[in-house]
């Protein structure tokens, strides 16, 4: 029964699955940080390819609708960052915050509808992306005090429950959104290099580091998570000299942006290289609520 099941593994999942599929115990060579069910990680993997979809540059078509400009939304998206970091969250839920704090604007453009207060709209959808992911329900009050005492910027509790409400009817109670971060650990486990060793380690931290930053630039938006996951990692190896690059066939190149006088957008459409951004003619053709993929 055993082998009937690992011959039907062989052909269904990849090789670097297969690894973790393999029995460990007393006598078995023991495979640190053993993906879960891994006969399920390549249909999961697919599974996210098949949700994922690419948000779309909405301030730079209708920014004047909403009356906001790439520079208001770049700090409305640093304001969350900034409380994400004091209360410690985990990094799913400042992707979910930023990605319904964009997809709301989106339905606002559509609907020829102008822009909330943008320190209003940050902290509600971080409190909203806490609900969902941190084991802890957030504190209206404690973070209403917590943006007082670091930004010097001060909202109501009822002006947060008020849009709370607004932005959850609008999105039709369809939170959650499928970010960079499940696409950046497949990758890094494809790859060998999701271990906690140093040299990997570091890899994993720059290429996370890169995804939030580019979350800033509405630029970015054009893409979908799991293209700007692979430049973002892609980058990281690129920037290392670590060995594991070498191992995988890659050449690291640390200065070789530097040399060309490229700047960080620059640098990731490099990477991203013929990757083929999201046509967007016009926001109309893309749903009020979830943007469904029939503009692709």
């Amino acid at each position: 029964m055993y082998r009937r099941w690992e011959k039907a593994l062989v052909e269904m999942i990849p090789a670097v699955d297969m690894i973790d599929a393999a029995p460990s115990g007393p006598g078995q060579d023991s495979y640190v940080k053993r993906q879960f069910a891994p006969e399920f990680s390549q249909a999961a993997y697919e599974t996210m390819l098949s949700q994922e979809y690419a948000i779309g540059s909405y301030i730079t078509t209708h920014g004047q609708t909403l009356s906001i400009t790439a520079a208001q939304r770049k700090r409305m998206v640093i304001l969350i960052e900034d409380l994400h970091r004091h209360k410690g969250y985990k990094i799913d839920t400042l992707m979910i915050a930023v990605s319904v704090a964009d997809r709301y604007l989106v339905n606002l453009a559509v609907e020829n509808q102008k822009a909330p207060c943008l320190v209003t709209l940050g902290v509600t959808c971080l409190l909203i992306a806490a609900k969902l992911e941190q084991p802890m329900h957030p504190s209206f009050n404690i973070m209403i005090r917590l943006l007082a005492d670091t930004q010097g910027l001060f909202v109501t509790k009822q002006a947060l429950i008020t849009l709370e409400e607004k932005i959850i009817r609008a999105l039709e109670f369809s939170v959650h959104f499928c970010s960079t971060v499940p696409f950046l650990e497949r990758y890094q486990l494809v790859l060998g290099i999701h271990n906690d060793e140093e040299e990997t380690a570091q890899i994993g931290d720059m290429a996370s580091k890169l995804c939030r930053f580019m979350q800033r630039d509405e630029q970015f938006l054009r893409y979908r998570p799991s293209q700007l996951a692979a430049a973002a990692l892609i980058l990281a190896l690129n920037l290392s000299e670590s060995i594991f690059a070498k191992q995988i066939g890659m050449t690291p190149k640390p200065d070789a942006y530097a040399k060309k006088g490229l700047d960080f957008e620059q640098t990731i459409n490099m990477e991203i290289g013929g990757v083929k951004a999201e046509k967007q003619k016009n926001v109309k053709a893309v749903p009020l609520k979830m943007w469904d993929r029939s503009m692709e």
